[in-house]
Parts: C-alpha cells; sequence; structure tokens
C-alpha cells in the first residue's frame, strides 16, 4: 500500500496481492498500473526504486512485526525430536537478526545455520543449508509461505510444507499448487513431521 501511495496510484487489494505476487515482483506492479521503465534504468532500476520504500517502510515499522508465539516451542520439540534446524529467508538480514535475537529463538540457533536475503531461487542455498546441517534433501522439509519458495525447495528435492497462515505472502490455494503438506500455524509441523516419519518407516 504505501509503494502504491507513493506514486499516487490505487494499490489493489490483499487477496490480489497474495493471488499474484511472485519474486518476480515487477510484473504484479506493471500490471496494477506502474509503466514499465518508469525510473528510466530498465526493470532493475524500477525494482531498485521500489525496495528503497519497502526498506524504509520495514526501518520505521520494524517493532510492529513479531516472531510467531509458536515459533520458539516448534523449534525446541523440533530439536528434542533431534531434528536439525535451519532458516534460510528473504528477510533483510539485519532485521532478522533483530527478530531472533528479541526472541529466545537465540538461543536455538547458531547463526551459521541462518541465511537471510536469499532472493529468487532458493535452491542452491537450501542444499547448501543441507550440506551444513549434515543432511541429505530428501530427508529434508523446507516451510515457506511462498510458491516460489516452496517451488525451489520441490525442484531441489526437498520436502516442502505450504505456511498458509491467512497473513502468509501467498494463499493456501496457490501454495497447494506445489504441495499437498499445508501448515496454518507453525506447531502444526510437527504432527505433520510425525506423520512423515511414521509413513517412511512403515514395511
Amino acid at each position: 500500500v504505501k509503494i502504491f501511495e507513493t506514486y499516487n496510484l490505487s494499490p489493489p487489494t490483499l487477496d490480489e496481492y497474495r493471488q499474484e505476487i511472485t519474486a518476480s515482483f515487477m510484473k504484479f506492479y506493471y500490471k496494477h498500473g506502474f509503466a514499465p521503465n518508469f525510473s528510466g534504468q530498465g526493470e532493475d532500476g524500477d525494482s531498485k526504486a521500489l525496495n528503497v520504500i519497502r526498506k524504509k517502510y520495514y526501518t520505521e515499522n520494524g517493532d510492529k512485526g513479531n516472531i510467531r508465539p509458536d515459533a520458539t516451542r516448534t523449534v525446541f520439540n523440533l530439536r528434542s525430536m533431534r531434528i536439525k534446524v535451519g532458516i534460510v529467508s528473504a528477510e533483510i538480514e539485519s532485521s532478522l537478526f533483530d527478530k531472533l535475537n528479541s526472541s529466545d529463538l537465540h538461543r536455538l540457533f547458531d547463526s551459521q545455520f541462518v541465511m537471510a536475503q536469499i532472493w529468487g531461487d532458493k535452491g542452491p542455498a537450501l542444499l547448501e543449508m543441507c550440506e551444513k546441517l549434515d543432511v541429505s534433501p530428501g530427508n529434508t522439509i523446507y516451510v515457506d509461505d511462498t510458491v516460489d519458495g516452496t517451488g525451489s525447495a520441490k525442484k531441489a528435492g526437498l520436502l516442502p510444507i505450504g505456511f498458509g497462515h491467512e497473513t502468509g505472502y501467498n494463499s493456501e490455494d496457490r501454495l497447494r499448487s506445489v504441495t499437498p503438506l499445508i501448515a496454518h500455524e507453525l506447531f502444526e509441523v510437527l504432527s505433520l513431521v510425525g506423520g512423515i516419519n511414521r509413513a517412511r518407516n512403515r514395511p
């Protein structure tokens, strides 16, 4: 909304955003009123112009976003199940570490297992994280609220779980186009992991 208001354009609805936005986000903005090459520096220049607004907004409003209340419990329980956990995120690095450090999660993560600002195809970063954690991609799940992230995980050989909460980046039906495994709250990942393990251990 802030981006559209800055350019005196009417923003689309939140539902339209969640149904249409992808990592190639300029396609969305062009569709909804932005003139191609409005920056005079091509699509890369256009995206940089919008990212300036986005980063300023995040800086000014970062204190309004919080780690989900069940995140610490979920990660603690996964680790109690002897499941290694890492983070591969598109979040701005400083913002991500600020959030982690302001919660109990900081006790559960070594910084070497946290990768931020992974934009576009997350596949290479996911495989790098698997190597760091010493786990095979085929024995790794990846939770993401975007079709880009879940799609990258699937192509890299990981098992994607879509995070279908109503505040997620993409809608649940879009996530289901990539994976049938959906969690609406983080703690639901625990039962999904348990079900996956049981299915794999059946004779």
